[in-house]
């Protein structure tokens, strides 16, 4: 895990959130893997990167 780049105050209040909902170590761990992804994804559709 790229603890780098994971580290942004909104992954911190995913995982906090995950962790007070008691789901697994695990969940959280993909979630805040395909969460980055996802908006880097929608950037790319959506030409936001272009500049």
């Amino acid at each position: 895990m790229d603890t780098n780049k994971k580290s942004s105050p909104f992954l911190n209040k995913v995982r906090s959130t995950i962790r007070v909902s008691y789901y697994s170590i695990r969940t959280e761990q993909v979630y805040v893997d395909w969460i980055p992804a996802c908006a880097d994804d929608e950037s790319e559709v959506n030409g936001v990167g272009d500049r």
